[in-house]
């Protein structure tokens, strides 16, 4: 994951994005284990990008968990 997070350094905004998409999708596959981390991370940045692109990750874990909740 780590190697994603550091693909939204990216001067390209599509690898930027690409990586947020890919870093939510990683961390819905296996939320107990990554999403800390996620969140560690988002509190270690103060680059606003770099803060925004995390939140749409969350925002994307978000999305996948809620489509799989059987409820």
């Amino acid at each position: 994951m780590d190697g994603l997070i550091g693909e939204m350094k990216d001067p390209d905004e599509k690898i930027r994005g690409a990586a947020a998409f890919a870093v939510g999708g990683v961390v819905s596959g296996s939320v107990q284990k990554h999403f800390q981390s996620l969140l560690d991370y988002l509190q270690q940045t103060s680059q606003p990008m770099e803060r925004s692109l995390i939140l749409h990750s969350i925002k994307e874990v978000s999305t996948v968990y809620n489509a799989s909740d059987p409820r």
